[in-house]
């Protein structure tokens, strides 16, 4: 624990009234969950703005670290995780933020945070055994919104209008990753009914080309930019179906590939054997003439 979070932890236990202990008892409670779960917490933000949200409405501080785990592990640009329970980060869903370096910590005005190295932190949570997922409330699409994107996943040419998305992208995500994140995202959460993507150069450059919204009233066509629009639970489904399909084919081909050799092999043995046979009745039958004409010419003398 830091020195300064120690202080202020520690130092606060000073007050002998009931209603000091209580405020006490609390401060306590609210230090300790800034340590809790391992990973050798700070207290404090990352300095900068180079960094990476990973998290979306809803999301719990365990469900973060796991998060940002699996993105260092992607991608190795998650070595610092910072995060805060505190109003505003949460309602700007920049609270779940990844660094891959943090020289400086900072205290934003009115908000608590803490930083902490995710992968360390995920073994030590896994090790406690005490994971805790928060889903959002949320309410279905609306029938407008459905209309946009075809069942089964059906890809439609735009982007979903507005800003009230969640980017759950990293850099170096492929299409196929960005889909099979969403689906678990609206599963977790119910705030992807609609994924937009685009391999577009400006929105792989921000990391804003793997987008979530939760409703999509409108598809939009930005300017120099491909995006497509989708429902994640059905085109991962798709994609399931696909490489299940891939592996099937993968199986056929490999049993004709090793049917033809089967074959090709046995002809050349069944073949060679041939050959074999016919030179040796030929040298059977030239064995035979020989003999006759020898006796034939002895009876004649």
């Amino acid at each position: 624990m830091p020195q300064t979070l120690s202080r202020t932890c520690l130092g606060s236990s000073n007050g002998s009234s009931s209603s000091s202990k209580v405020a006490t008892l609390l401060l306590l409670a609210s230090c300790s969950s800034l340590v809790a779960a391992g990973g050798g917490s700070r207290e404090g933000r990352c300095s900068g703005s180079g960094y990476m949200s990973v998290g979306w409405s809803g999301m719990s501080r365990d469900k973060c670290i796991e998060r940002a785990a699996e993105v260092h592990k992607d991608t190795l640009q998650c070595s610092s995780l910072s995060y805060s329970s505190s109003l505003h980060p949460q309602q700007q869903s920049q609270f779940c933020l990844c660094f891959k370096e943090c020289s400086e910590l900072t205290n934003p005005s009115a908000e608590v945070w803490e930083t902490v190295n995710p992968e360390d932190a995920k073994a030590t949570s896994d090790d406690s055994g005490s994971t805790t997922i928060v889903i959002a409330d949320s309410s279905a699409a609306t029938e407008a919104s459905s209309s946009l994107v075809a069942a089964g996943g059906d890809s439609r040419e735009g982007r979903c209008s507005g800003s009230g998305y969640m980017s759950v992208g990293w850099p170096g995500m492929s299409r196929d990753k960005c889909i099979e994140r969403a689906a678990e995202v609206q599963k977790d959460t119910a705030q992807c009914s609609f994924l937009s993507y685009s391999s577009s150069s400006q929105p792989q450059q921000q990391s804003q080309f793997c987008l979530c919204f939760k409703d999509c009233s409108e598809l939009t066509h930005p300017s120099a930019e491909v995006w497509e629009t989708v429902n994640p639970a059905e085109a991962k489904a798709n994609l399931d179906d696909s490489s299940r399909t891939t592996v099937v084919i993968a199986v056929i081909a490999g049993a004709a590939g090793l049917l033809v050799a089967t074959t090709a092999i046995v002809c050349y043995i069944r073949r060679h054997r041939g050959i074999r046979a016919a030179s040796s009745l030929e040298d059977n039958t030239d064995g035979g003439t020989s003999d006759g004409s020898s006796d034939g010419t002895s009876d004649g003398i």
